[in-house]
């Protein structure tokens, strides 16, 4: 027997008696994968996939990890890219991000929403994040175990699409999207992971025309009152004369009202509610036609908080449903009760009032989202082009304040 097949021999039974076993074969094993392990490259098959084999280096305890593959090349390539990335960790060029899964990053996101955004915003978002999970449950049912640096593009790019199977708008597929990529966003400032997937631009908007906002005519709203009855009426009517929108009418309360000075004030309700945006906190004049629809109903409902809901608002599922309602009876299609703010705007602009002013009555961040209804007056323009006159300017006409001074520096400067 050589020197070599006695040494492994050797080798064998001891690390055989090591371990338990008495075997020559399971000793040699053994061996190997105790020197593989040493040197923390070693890889084992364990049934049909191959599992990485190390020891902790902190713990020092025996470790298998799952390489996903049944191939003996694939499992070695994931070795060599997972100790290159320790390598880039140790010389600073990569951060050694904390392990989070997808599931885990939405449960930490909507905790943080609670406390630092508005009611309205943490509902709106939170509304979207279960819409997401809840197709992810169809499509990945096993989504989430999902490591947040598996996630990539293509996942949000299939969402896309079948929202828009659904019969989803674009406008609110994109909405979502921005909503998702806030999440994300989230993420990479926590160090979770290194650039958001969807981010900067990564995620196509999807392009639609853009539609002019469907108002009601005058014979519509004949219509409606004649199929609207009692506090749904009251409603329509009030929400058609002030332009509010629905979150701020059902949340009115009878303290925000003044009747002596003909105004409606929206403000915050510290933690029940807050209106949409900073410019949505505003006051505004009260009309003859409402001042009659809310005198009558505070005579009817003394001592209550809000104007509609009595010591709590109403709901807006509830509301929208009697607007469901209502405008099947009357035959109307297209609308909802967002409907009656773009009727107040469009009746506004067709009566001449400014598009900054009706800015400022709707509580808009900015004058580009009225623009929507400068469509109504092209006459605007019309006037705006007769205006213009090709003649020569004509002399400029000095004033005689502007004369003394001018003399006074030339003979300063004579002097």
């Amino acid at each position: 027997m050589c020197l070599r097949t006695f040494s492994q021999l050797l080798c064998g039974l001891v690390c055989g008696r090591v371990a338990g076993v008495s075997s020559y074969s399971e000793g040699v094993i053994t061996m190997v994968r105790y020197r593989k392990r040493q040197r923390g490259e070693g890889i084992v098959k364990v049934g049909r996939f191959w599992y990485r084999d190390y020891a902790d280096p902190v713990t020092g305890q025996r470790v298998y990890k799952s390489l996903r593959t049944e191939s003996k090349e694939d499992a070695e390539a994931a070795v060599r890219n997972e100790r290159h990335e320790r390598w880039q960790i140790a010389q600073g060029l990569r951060r050694d991000f904390p392990k989070r899964t997808l599931s885990q990053l939405f449960d930490e996101y909507m905790e943080h929403l609670g406390a630092t955004r508005r009611a309205n915003t943490v509902s709106n978002q939170v509304s979207v994040i279960r819409k997401f999970s809840r197709w992810l449950d169809d499509e990945m049912p096993a989504w989430r175990s999902l490591p947040l640096t598996d996630v990539d593009l293509a996942l949000f790019e299939t969402w896309q699409k079948a929202r828009i199977e659904q019969g989803i708008k674009p406008s609110s597929v994109n909405m979502e999207c921005r909503t998702l990529s806030t999440v994300l966003g989230y993420a990479v400032r926590h160090g979770y992971v290194a650039q958001n997937p969807i981010g900067a631009g990564r995620l196509a908007r999807l392009r639609f025309d853009k539609e002019p906002p469907r108002f009601l005519s005058v014979i519509e709203i004949a219509k409606m009152r004649e199929v609207l009855t009692g506090n749904m009426l009251d409603f329509f009517d009030t929400a058609l004369q002030t332009g509010l929108r629905l979150s701020e009418l059902t949340h009115l309360r009878w303290s925000d009202v003044d009747f002596e000075r003909a105004y409606i004030r929206v403000q915050p309700q510290g933690s029940e509610w807050q209106p949409k945006t900073r410019s949505s906190i505003r006051t505004i004049g009260m009309r003859d036609e409402v001042r009659k629809v809310l005198e009558r109903r505070f005579e009817q409902h003394v001592g209550e908080t809000y104007v509609f809901g009595g010591e709590k608002p109403w709901n807006r599922i509830s509301v929208g449903n009697g607007f469901r309602s209502g405008y099947e009876k009357a035959g109307i299609k297209g609308c909802n009760v967002h409907t009656t703010r773009h009727t107040f705007a469009s009746y506004a602009v067709l009566s001449g009032v400014s598009l900054l002013a009706l800015s400022k009555i709707l509580g808009h961040s900015n004058i580009t989202t009225t623009q929507i209804y400068a469509h109504l007056t092209p006459e605007h323009l019309e006037n705006a082009m007769q205006m213009i006159q090709f003649k020569p300017p004509k002399p400029r006409v000095v004033p005689k304040c502007e004369e003394n001074v001018k003399g006074r520096e030339h003979a300063a400067v004579s002097s």
